[in-house]
């Protein structure tokens, strides 16, 4: 195999056009602190990804605060940009803030080409919902562009993790739901046997990885603020907390050079199984639950990854931010 791609992979930045985000979180500055970072490494890299929730209010005015930074970051590192939408995602002032494009609605769906690999984004978001869902065009869309392999395989790219159960506090499926990807045996159908080497995802704010229809799956910790399930236990009458670290505080990302297996091959270990436990045995949902934001060290909270080889307002915590 004598090819190689970097992907610089972003999720969940939530930039706002002022201020501090919950009064806590500098998204802007923590999106300038990883692009940021990946210029000072000197590596290159091929591709800036962002999984969507690229900004909190879907405001155009915050989408091209991001589009000035990260273009002139890929502009420095020789990289394609590819972006996809979240549930806090305008699809209208997405095109329009980020691409110059006319502010439509439909689905955000598309494909970037890097050379022979191909990035397929895929938009979950419904508007005003924050759990995600594909429709049947979508779907056949996505079968459409697979049905002729691209020469060193496909990235897929969407904002809801096609794995359940993985946000922090809502193990529980009957909670789940509010949050995750519904129907994702619809899109293991289309995806299973094709040259998908890899999916991307974000919408947790909780690094995780695993796998989902004989491919590798990563779910990147968020950019803004981060769930972070193995904060230490707190004194007093309730659950201990997980604390929510705005900047990124959750470590997150795969080893430099990991490679991204071709389908059927296993991927890298679920952070927790489908029961919700912890590397110690105990259950998030019995024993941890994510409470509040704390404040971040400043620290980079770029995840990079290379891949070798082809409606309601839900909370993700009882007092905190939206997921």
């Amino acid at each position: 195999m004598d090819y190689q791609y970097s992907l610089l992979h972003l999720t969940d930045v939530h930039v706002i056009p002022e201020g501090l985000l919950y009064g806590e979180a500098d998204t802007r500055a923590a999106l300038a602190d990883a692009l940021d970072a990946a210029v000072a490494s000197g590596r290159k890299f091929d591709a800036i990804i962002l999984s969507g929730d690229n900004t909190d209010s879907g405001d155009e005015a915050s989408y091209r605060i991001i589009a000035e930074l990260v273009e002139a970051a890929a502009a420095e590192l020789g990289a394609q940009v590819v972006y996809a939408a979240g549930n806090h995602d305008e699809r209208g002032a997405l095109r329009a803030g980020l691409l110059g494009l006319d502010p439509t609605t439909e689905p955000f769906d598309h494909v970037v080409r890097v050379g022979g690999l191909r990035i397929a984004t895929l938009d979950t978001s419904l508007p005003g919902k924050p759990y995600g869902q594909l429709d049947q065009e979508q779907l056949d869309w996505l079968a459409g562009q697979l049905a002729e392999p691209a020469e060193h395989g496909t990235v897929l790219v969407l904002h809801h993790p096609p794995l359940a159960g993985l946000s922090p506090g809502f193990e529980d499926p009957q909670h789940g739901r509010h949050l995750d990807l519904r129907e994702p045996e619809r899109l293991a159908e289309v995806v299973r046997g094709t040259d998908v080497r890899l999916i991307l995802a974000g919408h947790t704010h909780s690094a995780a990885a695993g796998q989902f229809a004989g491919i590798p799956v990563w779910i990147g910790p968020g950019n803004a603020y981060a769930a972070d399930p193995m904060a230490p236990h707190r004194p007093g009458p309730r659950r201990p907390a997980a604390g929510l670290h705005p900047g990124g505080h959750h470590p997150g990302g795969l080893p430099h050079g990991a490679g991204a297996a071709a389908p059927g091959e296993a991927g890298v270990p679920a952070a927790a199984d489908r029961a919700g436990r912890i590397p110690d045995g105990r259950s998030l949902t019995e024993d941890w639950y994510p409470l509040r934001v704390q404040p971040p060290p400043r620290r980079s909270p770029a995840s990079r990854l290379t891949s070798a080889g082809p409606g309601s307002d839900a909370r993700c915590c009882p007092a905190g931010p939206h997921i």
